[in-house]
């Protein structure tokens, strides 16, 4: 009964010491997260899956971002007005050029600002 529980201990400390290293090998480590950048600007057109800020940075829009409205209320894609000064936190993955927007802060809505769509929604 000793010898199998020194077996077993002796196994198990092995795994351990021995585990994290085959893992490393085998290229199972975690990725790290991409980093979220800031953009400030006015968005001067929206389409269906994103936004344009003056300047001509564009930003996908994936369903489910978080978008809040000059006093931090939720406000849906669709009634984002156009055009708006904002803050667009985002992404930027490693093999790709575009950016995924995570959170989009309404700054400042000027005069003649209109929420939805400028023309029929695109299909």
């Amino acid at each position: 009964m000793k010898r199998q529980i020194l077996i077993y201990t002796i196994l198990l400390v092995f795994l351990v010491a021995l585990g994290p290293v085959s893992m490393a090998q085998s290229g199972e480590v975690p990725r790290a997260q991409p980093t979220t950048l800031s953009a400030t600007g006015i968005i001067v057109a929206k389409e269906k899956r994103g936004v344009t800020l003056k300047g001509g940075e564009y930003f996908r829009v994936p369903f489910g971002v978080k978008i809040l409205s000059t006093d931090e209320k939720p406000l849906p894609f669709r009634m984002l007005p156009v055009p708006c000064k904002a803050e667009v936190q985002y992404v930027k993955r490693k093999n790709s050029h575009a950016k995924t927007a995570t959170v989009i802060k309404v700054l400042h809505i000027p005069k003649g600002a209109r929420a939805g769509w400028r023309s029929p929604v695109p299909e």
